[in-house]
């Protein structure tokens, strides 16, 4: 899906400024594994390697990705 969320962290209308980002499911020992993958940064334009820096921190796709675990854990 496209990642339209800019660097200053406000919703990016325009599709060709926003980032990629791909999950994918699998499989794995009866458990669910999501595979996950944030790339195209450099659409976002200025300030785009802070960006990923940021969503590296904990406050950034950590944070996102357990939120989703213990919603997925608790319903």
């Amino acid at each position: 899906f496209s990642w339209q969320i800019s660097p200053i962290r406000v919703p990016e209308p325009d599709p060709a400024k926003g980032s990629e980002v791909e999950i994918v499911f699998k499989e794995e020992d009866g458990l669910t594994k999501l595979v996950f993958e944030h790339r195209s940064f450099s659409n976002h334009g200025n300030g785009w390697r802070k960006y990923i820096e940021a969503l590296k921190s904990e406050q950034g796709w950590p944070y996102i990705l357990n939120r989703y675990k213990r919603h997925c854990e608790t319903g």
